[in-house]
């Protein structure tokens, strides 16, 4: 999946972060009046004169890496309750957490928060001045870093509570994901209050540090002043209580994404298919036709299905969500056990913007949320995906293949094991250059054994881990050859297919016409 459009015109998030950094070179290593070790009341080290630093662009990153090279050294536990009530016109949220195990006596804490709104903080019962802080201001961002250090014996542990407040009018805001461990992101849509958008990278209402990597365990409280449906990748307790939505997450567990969406926003189509209930959402604002999303859905949900003769789940919901620009999506499997395709809508004007993307997240239903195969996964989907496009799609496709294979010059084995940073090399390998393979698998196979491969595969990697090996196994298992060769030339080398067809004759006997060709490797 393509990364998301990042951007960012008004934030609402704070962040807090402990990590020990040294005294000498930033906001946070002043000179401070340090209290004895002996001493067990915690103290707050003002500085003797706040400094206040501006960060563009890229010195961001530079600030966050350099927190979290010194997070790595000194590393501790912190245990967080969060709560955010949300309506139209005001957020409001509340942290209480406890920071534990810390290495060093001599902690900083550090708290993003917007330019805007009201923010406060209690620490062990001690109210801090805020304004008393050095910061980084980081202006195109709205936002600012406050730097807060403490000195409190390391193995007592440290309380405090966070509370922010705005009525600011939120349209739209991005925080661009500058490191994954420290900030994966956050996001506001565009069409709030009627859809709100949580993950590992788009979180709201607070950054993936308030609620992933870093916590031990904890729990996010979020209420909504009206009804919202939810699909989540994970188990979370969902009550409706005199038209309030309340959410109860475990952000110790917090993997993937969460979709909520207040009830009546999108307009639905629903279909059966093999025993399999099918719904389509989109908003009802939106200037797509519902009536195409929906056709266009249901017949490459019934294509798939006749190819793999296999429907993975009851309930699949295909989801074309307008804050999500076209290009992107995911899919995953619900805490309810539902197939969930997500498909960004926003920036099209024609179903031809996004149908490519829609036929690969619909394919990881089958080969993504079902199944456990890791990066292959993105292979086999493309290859789904590929089997419903024109040979002229094709073309263009190949011809990328053998212009970025080469640049990458490593098998495709090792493209499942690690990433690759150029979109272009990444697509054509992982992903087209791994569906031609398979299809040349398909052409070497017949069609028979190679579906009924990809079933097996579907029936084994369900709940299971499968690599590349497991992968051969199946194909030799349903075929009764031996694909050692196969696997060798196109997976473990940096090879990738391309023959030429040579010497075409056609021939009748009797009621019968027969056709003979040479197939050349050009490599």
């Amino acid at each position: 999946m393509s990364k998301r459009k990042m951007l960012f015109a008004v934030l609402v998030l704070l962040i807090l972060f402990v990590g020990w950094i040294a005294w000498d070179t930033s906001p946070a290593m002043e000179k401070h009046n340090i209290p004895k070790a002996e001493n067990l009341e915690l103290r707050i080290l003002y500085p003797e004169k706040p400094s206040a630093k501006v960060s563009y662009g890229s010195v961001i990153t530079e600030v966050f890496r350099d927190l979290s090279a010194n997070y790595t050294y000194h590393p501790y536990t912190v245990v967080g309750n969060l709560s955010a009530l949300i309506t139209p016109d005001l957020v409001k949220i509340k942290w209480s957490f406890l920071i534990m195990n810390r290495s060093q006596e001599n902690t900083t804490i550090y708290i993003l928060s917007p330019n805007f709104g009201n923010l406060s903080l209690v620490i062990k019962d001690q109210p801090v001045n805020l304004s008393k802080l050095s910061h980084y201001s980081l202006p195109y961002y709205e936002a600012k870093i406050l730097f807060l250090n403490v000195s409190y014996p390391k193995d007592k542990p440290i309380q405090g509570v966070i509370e922010y407040e705005t009525r600011t009018n939120l349209l739209l805001a991005y925080l661009l994901p500058l490191s994954r461990q420290f900030l994966g992101g956050f996001y506001f849509p565009q069409n709030y209050p009627h859809v709100i958008y949580f993950s590992q990278n788009f979180v709201f209402p607070i950054s993936p540090v308030g609620i992933l990597g870093l916590y031990s365990n904890g729990t996010l409280l979020v209420t909504f002043h009206s009804k919202y449906e939810v699909r989540s990748e994970y188990p979370l307790k969902v009550e409706y209580v005199n038209d309030k939505t309340t959410l109860r997450l475990d952000i110790s567990k917090l993997r993937g994404s969460v979709y909520i969406y207040e009830r009546g926003f999108f307009q639905e189509a629903e279909f059966t298919m093999n025993n399999t209930k099918v719904k389509v959402y989109a908003p009802k604002n939106t200037m797509l036709g519902f009536r195409e999303l929906s056709n266009v859905t249901m017949e490459m949900i019934k294509s798939y299905t006749e190819l793999l003769k296999i429907v993975p789940y009851s309930e699949i919901n295909v989801i074309f969500y307008p804050d999500l620009p076209y290009g992107n999506g995911e899919e995953f499997e619900d805490f309810e056990e539902r197939g969930v395709a997500i498909v960004g809508i926003q920036g099209s004007v024609g179903v031809a913007d996004f149908l490519s993307t829609l036929g690969h997240e619909v394919a990881h239903v089958w080969f993504g949320s079902y199944t456990h195969l890791g990066k292959i996964e993105e292979s086999l989907a493309t290859y789904m995906t590929i089997s419903l496009e024109d040979s002229t799609r094709l073309d263009s496709i190949e011809g990328d293949i053998l212009t970025y294979f080469p640049i990458y010059g490593k098998p495709l084995a090792k493209s499942y094991e690690e990433g690759i940073s150029n979109p272009d090399v990444r697509n054509s390998v992982r992903y087209y250059g791994g569906a031609f393979i398979f299809r040349s698998l398909q052409f070497v196979l017949g069609n028979e054994a190679f579906f009924n491969g990809l079933r097996e595969l579907l029936r084994g990697c369900h709940g299971e881990e499968c690599n590349l090996t497991d992968v051969q196994n199946v194909f030799e298992k349903v075929s009764g050859q031996d694909l050692d060769w196969f696997f060798k030339e196109w997976f473990y080398t940096p090879k990738v297919p391309d023959y030429e067809v040579r010497n075409l004759s056609v021939t009748q006997r009797d009621d019968k016409y027969f056709l003979t060709f040479e197939i050349v490797d050009v490599l």
